[in-house]
């Protein structure tokens, strides 16, 4: 990850935080077990994998469900108002919605 920089860094890392912290809530529902620490691994094709570690705590999970709870509300809000903004980037020549998308049919 050393080739982006310290802000693309922070931001990746920040989203894949989320993603373990969301594995890491279900699992204390799921199994009652509260897991102690996060553990992002990267594997290098050359062997220069890296590893960054963060601990986790009740707050943490009750941080992330409040998050999750917010983010899901906004969805809710955005299906009952009808209102889905887009945003154009690398992937959409690959979507299959372009002929319905305003953004993909405003960037042509």
């Amino acid at each position: 990850m050393d080739k982006y920089p310290k802000a693309t860094r922070d931001r990746i890392l920040d989203e894949k935080w989320l993603q373990l912290r969301i594995y890491a809530m279900m699992l204390a529902w799921e199994r009652g077990e509260q897991a102690a620490e996060l553990r992002l691994v990267y594997l290098g094709g050359d062997g220069d994998g890296a590893v960054h570690t963060s601990p986790c705590g009740p707050d943490d999970l009750e941080r992330t469900e409040r998050e999750v709870r917010q983010v899901w509300l906004e969805i809710r809000e955005a299906v009952a108002d009808d209102i889905f903004e887009t945003s154009t980037g690398p992937l959409c020549g690959w979507c299959n919605f372009k002929d319905e998308c305003p953004a993909f049919s405003a960037s042509r």
